[in-house]
């Protein structure tokens, strides 16, 4: 039998390692963030025991800018496990052959599961079977809190005051909405008399004026004539607090999503930030500066399709 292999392929007689050597650890994502990633690398440990096959690793420098990498071998240079998308589908390819015989041959009697229960190289393929079953939790719609003073808020009062807050874009990206960026924090209702808490993305932000007064003038032409609009500056904003929704219409208007705070505050430990490009999905980006057209975005050029 003759085994051939591509350009991608690591292989397996050019690799430099001893079988009691050869693991590969596995990436550690945010569930919040990135649900699927998570799901395939699931584990009771981040370090796995590698394993040979016709294909027993790709070459990292030839893996492609929007393929994401699960797991790797750094000190060969490799990756082992990779997960990407495809038309409306999506693939994941996990190199090797058996997780629990380092050197398994075509026509070698199938290794007894039982004596593995625990096996963390087993795990990740159940992960790829069980994943595709797995529902996204439905968002929920409001991050506001409706507060009435006298009597309870009723469905259609609720339904109505929504309706006006999602009319209220921001001025800077009119595709969202004020309930989209999360900036409105408390809704009170007494009588006739509305109070509306909101709370800018950054102190001192233009836009705020602006959207306080399309509020009132909303509000007014709905039949609220007692309105006051308060800003807080405490807590204060975080990109946290925008709905799936919202990140979602920014990148097809062209900007990058956020990233979650928890995946920023990684920077303080010398992790480097990697945006993915809203165009093409590729993290090959680098920044070109710290302030675009606003001060609260950043700008980046993707080195892949090029697009700022």
């Amino acid at each position: 039998m003759i085994y051939e292999f591509s350009n991608i392929d690591q292989n397996p007689r050019d690799r430099s390692i001893a079988p009691e050597n050869d693991y590969f650890t596995l990436f550690d994502f945010s569930a919040k963030w990135d649900p699927i990633p998570t799901m395939l690398t699931q584990n009771h440990t981040r370090t796995v025991k590698g394993f040979m096959g016709q294909t027993t690793a790709f070459k990292k420098s030839v893996i492609k800018s929007d393929v994401l990498v699960l797991g790797e071998t750094k000190a060969l240079d490799e990756v082992r496990y990779i997960h990407g998308t495809q038309g409306f589908g999506t693939w994941t390819f996990y190199a090797g052959h058996d997780p629990e015989d380092y050197q398994h041959q075509v026509g070698d009697p199938p290794t007894d599961l039982n004596l593995h229960p625990n096996s963390p190289g087993y795990r990740l393929i159940l992960n790829n079977i069980l994943f595709p079953a797995a529902k996204k939790k439905k968002e929920k719609p409001r991050q506001a809190k409706f507060l009435c003073v006298k009597n309870a808020f009723t469905d259609s009062e609720i339904e109505k005051l929504y309706t006006i807050l999602e009319q209220v874009k921001d001025p800077e990206i009119p595709v969202l909405s004020i309930l989209d960026l999360g900036i409105v924090r408390k809704v009170t209702l007494e009588d006739n008399h509305v109070q509306i808490d909101i709370t800018p993305t950054y102190t001192a932000c233009p836009a705020m004026g602006v959207i306080a007064m399309d509020l009132v003038q909303l509000l007014n032409t709905e039949g609220y004539h007692n309105v006051v609009i308060n800003t807080v500056l405490s807590p204060a904003w975080t990109t946290d607090w925008m709905t799936e929704s919202g990140k979602e219409k920014l990148k097809a208007y062209g900007i990058a999503a956020p990233h979650q705070k928890s995946k920023l505050d990684k920077l303080l430990f010398g992790e480097q930030e990697q945006i993915e490009c809203p165009q093409c999905n590729s993290l090959d980006t680098k920044k070109i500066s710290e302030f675009g057209s606003t001060a609260c975005k950043a700008l980046y050029q993707c080195n892949v399709c090029k697009e700022p």
